[in-house]
């Protein structure tokens, strides 16, 4: 890439990607430090090994919606709007961080693409982002009933736990390739001009840094998210409820990827925990803490939709 342009895009691009390993490859690996089977750079190297397997396998759906499913435009002007939402989607995730309300990268540049679009006076696939706001508004009941049948159900013996653990939590990491990873390779594919979508698999580089760079950032992201998942967040975890998270979670997410629509891959856990802690009662849920991060979801999506427009109409003029 020659231009500077490209250029600033890019190095942007690549700071989403480690970012998403702080907030995301965190998550993953904090939710199941109860159940001590893998090691969290175990957990780590198997989530990067599934996000460059998927996408080379051309199964990169939720990336092409991402791209240019949500707003279709010529590469340039995707790799612009792209831009203005990514740009939107960080301020809205620092300013919610700030305020002690961890939030979902996916719901937020989400937002910030769409809001960039209508700023801009582009063309907005406004049936195509309603099936994505619907299926990730869903995600999480879905992950909490599942969470709660599994539990309830006694599917996973407590003598099974530690060989389930491995089974879900490479599940865990298939689901995320699978969809909210995906984020990565649409913000990398916009900077770079490079096509992305269902049968289109990233360069090979891409494939190569994008896992590296989110190691990275899931190495750092454990210990902030140990606290808002199992560690002292919505649940009091025991080993079965989160093999039971870890499990419902995946399916949840692997379910969206069959139609391309991009999920929150942490609010799919914490419906998840929430439904697995139901069934030793109601007051084994720590709801002041779900319900703030229930509080930063609703926030998110017209947060950086605003901030996305504004953004836009910005572009727009120049």
């Amino acid at each position: 890439m020659t231009d500077p342009l490209g250029l600033v895009f890019l190095v942007a691009a690549l700071g989403f990607v480690v970012l998403n390993g702080v907030n995301d490859g965190g998550a993953l690996v904090a939710a199941s430090l109860k159940t001590p089977v893998l090691r969290p750079l175990t957990v780590i190297g198997l989530i990067c090994a599934t996000l460059a397997l998927v996408p080379a396998l051309g199964a990169a759906a939720v990336a092409g919606t991402l791209a240019d499913g949500l707003v279709p435009a010529d590469p340039s002007t995707r790799r612009t709007l792209l831009a203005a939402g990514l740009a939107a989607c960080l301020l809205v995730v620092g300013l919610l961080n700030r305020r002690g309300l961890p939030t979902s990268l996916t719901l937020a540049l989400v937002g910030g693409v769409v809001g960039a679009g209508v700023g801009a006076g582009e063309s907005v696939e406004w049936s195509r982002v309603g099936v994505v706001v619907l299926v990730g508004i869903a995600a999480p009941f879905v992950g909490g009933a599942l969470g709660l049948a599994l539990r309830g159900l006694g599917a996973i013996p407590r003598s099974r736990v530690r060989s389930a653990h491995v089974v879900t939590v490479a599940g865990q990491a298939l689901a995320y390739a699978a969809n909210d990873g995906q984020k990565t390779y649409a913000a990398m594919a916009a900077a770079t001009l490079a096509p992305v979508g269902a049968g289109v698999a990233p360069p090979v580089w891409m494939l190569v840094v994008v896992p590296v760079l989110f190691g990275v950032g899931a190495a750092l992201g454990v210990r902030r998210a140990r606290g808002t998942l199992a560690g002292g967040g919505v649940l009091r975890t025991r080993p079965r409820d989160e093999v039971a998270a870890e499990a419902a979670s995946a399916v949840a997410v692997l379910g969206s990827s069959a139609v391309g629509a991009p999920v929150s891959m942490t609010q799919s856990i914490v419906g998840s925990l929430v439904g697995a802690g139901l069934t030793r009662g109601r007051r084994h849920v720590r709801w002041r803490a779900a319900g703030r991060l229930v509080l930063a979801w609703v926030l998110t999506l017209p947060s950086s939709a605003l901030a996305g427009v504004v953004l836009g109409a910005m572009l727009g003029l120049l």
